[in-house]
């Protein structure tokens, strides 16, 4: 998928006397979308604090919510993201019409992609370990987690949480319970946050404006896609289930082969066998 480039681009940096030290707000305007950004110092989650300010969101307004860290950054499951200072936390508020959306499988789908292209954008490889995770070098440097919330009878709002590990060290990575990296291992001058959170946020507006339509995400996605065609174990918050993945439907959900049949998923946690 090709998109024309953004055409204007501008920064408008909201100053007042009244801002703590801990926060501040700044807006991009995109193709006439204007995209508040609120960011803390450190805040117990993003996902939990943009639902506070569902209210300012609307057809021309999205919020963006981000933080130096956070305590209680959510992963699947509900599990804890480890958020030292130094990397990506934000999550994303999206004004999203009944009627530009095709299927709501498709909100993961364009996070990730959005992520991906990101990473690209820095000189990256990634891959996508279905339903969430980013892969460079078989090492996790990211996650992505959606929701949605209906509004009236003619638009949801779209939360998209993005973790991105940029400023960790390989001593800090080593630490987490899967093998991770970061930009910082990964690059000899790596970004700051605050350029990797300039360009997702790009990214997020392109693929959420301009890539709605269903029909060429999942072909873009399945290019991506790790561990496909190989043996894999599938845990769905419950029970693990171990088989061959052999691809994902048009509704992105994953086709696992085991033994005795053929096993569809609509969301779970992949990891190889070896």
């Amino acid at each position: 998928m090709k998109f024309l480039h953004l055409l204007f681009l501008s920064f408008i940096f909201l100053n007042t006397a009244a801002m703590a030290t801990d926060y501040r707000e700044d807006a991009l305007t995109l193709d006439g979308t204007k995209i508040i950004r609120r960011h803390y110092s450190h805040i117990p989650s993003t996902q939990t604090t943009i639902k506070q300010h569902r209210l300012d969101i609307d057809e021309k307004q999205w919020l963006l919510v981000s933080a130096d860290s956070q305590e209680g950054g959510k992963g699947m499951w509900g599990r804890s993201w480890v958020s030292p200072k130094g990397n990506v936390f934000a999550t994303f508020g999206i004004y999203v019409p009944f009627d530009a959306l095709e299927k709501l499988s498709d909100i993961p789908i364009l996070g990730a992609l959005a992520t991906a292209r990101t990473l690209e954008h820095f000189g990256q490889k990634p891959k996508l370990r279905w339903i969430n995770n980013l892969l460079v070098n078989d090492k996790k440097i990211g996650g992505v987690l959606c929701g949605m919330e209906q509004h009236g009878s003619h638009h949801f709002v779209a939360y998209v949480g993005i973790g991105l590990n940029v400023d960790m060290s390989e001593e800090a990575c080593s630490k987490i319970d899967q093998p991770a990296t970061s930009l910082r291992c990964l690059m000899p001058f790596p970004p700051s946050t605050e350029e990797v959170l300039t360009h997702l946020t790009e990214s997020i507006h392109l693929y959420f404006t301009k890539g709605l339509h269903h029909g060429s995400l999942i072909s873009i996605y399945r290019n991506y896609l790790a561990y496909k065609g190989e043996q894999v174990e599938i845990f769905d918050g419950k029970n693990r289930f171990q088989g061959v993945f052999v691809d994902i439907n048009e509704d992105g959900h994953l086709i696992l082969k085991t033994l005795t049949e053929d096993l569809v998923f609509v969301t779970g946690e992949i990891s190889p066998r070896f």
